[in-house]
């Protein structure tokens, strides 16, 4: 660690553009800054505010390493006790362990300096032009420091006000706040692991531990639920099924995956009445993931499918529907920008797909943007890539992969074996459900075994 007087001047040197409030913005960190390991351009998406709703009151692991972290490299300003609090009225991150209180005043001007100097190194834009850089690795979702804020949800306002009653602890003067995204606190970002973590990959992730449940609509109208245990015993859905929600009439008209952009999936259904009904997942808060609905937009008569994945590749499920005439339309998961009603445009980005007969979404490839897998009648199978990063239409070409899938009633693609790649889970006609594996790492094919994982679902739709 350098001499506190010699990061003072590196900090005056590198510190050229200032807020009111003191604070340094798109400044590169001074040379005493944490150590920082090499990255390339791959960088986590914007994470969405994840505020506490649950009393989890112990230390996450990625929470105690970022401590650590700034303790090696300031001296000890905080200890375990800063992160975890006991649960109470408010609602706070530390009520599950993913927020870190580091004890700095604002009025000390040597402490001052390493605050602003800590900060200047979560904000700085990296070598390859991602901004918040070192924050969104580390899956920093807020900061509060001095009366200010910012987060990477509001990321274009910079730093705004911070309301507090003249107290130095409800002012942030007295030391720096941090929250984590759940990825963050559990060391699940590139910055621990290497890997950029995208939530969406997993498409039907209910309990948001990265590995893709199963849901699924009976007869009945009667959706269930089975989570993933592929971690524990090796066979995934072996358990009875929970029964989640009633009355989905339409059973393909809905799809699941993580809308609100929290890492859980969430529900869409088109009602009798040709809107859309959006389920967020609150299984954090109560155990059951899907209760009541908000409903909004209208003219989707003409829909005969609806898929969600992340065509962007910005962390939110996009919505794909197809129409009688086989075209594909686009419509953008815009939740975060207007007044948090997503979906409200469309536009083409496909057609002839009158004749496919089985169609989902999901990341094939582990780059964060969903492909197509489309199943015509006489069984042939071909994934389409997403190509919208290149020339912004998604899905342009068609690339065949496999025969014999007409025996397989229903597809769905969902990361089962939580690598980051979507697996297949498909109904064969006998009501066996089987996984496929993504093996397009290894071999660039993707799908190409099968093993059984269930014998009860001869009359049912994946979502």
């Amino acid at each position: 660690m350098l001499p506190i007087v010699l990061r003072r001047v590196l900090i005056t040197l590198v510190t050229t553009t200032v807020t009111a409030a003191g604070l340094a913005v798109g400044v590169s960190p001074a040379a005493a800054a944490p150590p920082t390991p090499s990255f390339g351009a791959d960088i986590e998406n914007w994470a969405p505010d994840d505020q506490a709703d649950t009393c989890d009151p112990v230390n996450k692991p990625g929470t105690t390493a970022f401590m650590n972290l700034l303790n090696d490299t300031y001296g000890r300003h905080a200890s375990a006790e800063n992160i975890s609090r006991a649960c109470g009225g408010s609602r706070s991150e530390h009520h599950e362990g993913r927020a870190l209180d580091y004890i700095l005043n604002y009025n000390d001007s040597g402490q001052r300096a390493d605050a602003e100097e800590i900060i200047a190194w979560l904000l700085a834009t990296d070598r390859y032009g991602n901004q918040a850089a070192n924050a969104r690795r580390l899956g920093v979702m807020y900061i509060i420091w001095n009366r200010r804020i910012w987060s990477q949800a509001r990321h274009t306002e910079g730093w705004r006000n911070y309301p507090c009653n003249g107290e130095p602890g409800d002012c942030h003067t007295n030391h720096v706040h941090f929250s984590f995204t759940w990825a963050g606190a559990r060391q699940q970002t590139s910055w621990w692991s290497g890997v950029t973590h995208r939530p969406t990959g997993t498409v039907v992730d209910v309990s948001g531990d990265g590995f893709g449940d199963l849901l699924t609509v009976r007869a009945d109208k009667t959706l269930w639920y089975y989570p993933n245990n592929i971690g524990r015993d090796g066979v995934p859905f072996q358990g009875d099924g929970v029964e989640v929600g009633r009355g989905f009439a339409k059973p393909g008209l809905i799809s699941s995956a993580d809308i609100s952009g929290d890492g859980y999936a969430d529900l869409l259904a088109v009602t009798a009445d040709n809107k859309l009904a959006y389920y967020p997942n609150n299984i954090k808060r109560d155990g059951k993931p899907y209760g009541t609905p908000t409903v909004f937009g209208q003219g989707f008569a003409d829909t005969t499918r609806i898929l969600l994945a992340d065509v962007s590749g910005d962390g939110f499920a996009d919505l794909l529907t197809t129409t009688s005439n086989g075209r594909l339309h686009l419509f953008p998961n815009n939740i975060g920008r207007d007044n948090g009603i997503p979906f409200a445009n469309s536009t083409p980005v496909g057609q002839g797909f009158a004749a496919t007969a089985k169609l989902t979404a999901g990341d094939i490839t582990g780059d964060g943007y969903a492909e197509l897998l489309a199943a015509t009648a006489d069984g042939k199978l071909a994934y389409y890539p997403n190509n919208i990063k290149r020339d912004g239409t998604p899905y342009n070409t068609a690339v065949p992969i496999g025969e014999g899938w007409n025996a397989v009633s229903n597809l769905r693609l969902s990361d089962v074996t939580g690598d980051g790649y979507s697996d297949v889970l498909g109904v064969r006609t006998d009501g066996a459900l089987s996984l496929y594996p993504n093996n397009i790492e290894r071999d660039g094919i993707p799908f190409a075994n099968s093993t059984p994982v269930g014998n009860r679902f001869t009359v049912v739709h994946l979502p």
